[in-house]
């Protein structure tokens, strides 16, 4: 297994594990700070918004130190949480068509 398949491994467990923790089952826990946040500045904040941000945040964090296994794993957690968010239909994902397909 290369380093970079261990690296994705981490990424599935550590998903998994944080979003028993985080998640009510209904929906992601980005979806409620994205709620919150719009809420509390009275501006129009979406769950895209919510993991922009943490990507920056991820990258901004790497520049400090990037010899940190967590900064890529919780990167890599944000830009797939985010696909999802973003392209998930009803049946699966929606291709670059627009048609949807399964993955």
């Amino acid at each position: 297994m290369s380093s970079a398949d261990r690296i994705l491994e981490q990424c599935k467990d550590i998903l998994a594990q944080r979003g028993k923790g985080y998640d009510n089952g209904e929906q992601r826990l980005m979806q409620t700070i994205a709620e919150t946040y719009s809420q509390v500045t009275q501006s129009d904040f979406s769950d895209f918004d919510g993991y922009t941000f943490m990507v920056c945040l991820k990258l901004a964090r790497m520049q400090a130190d990037r010899f940190t296994a967590d900064h890529y794993i919780d990167l890599i957690n944000y830009v797939a949480l985010m696909g999802e968010s973003t392209l998930s239909g009803p049946l699966g994902i929606v291709g670059n068509s627009g048609e949807e397909e399964w993955v």
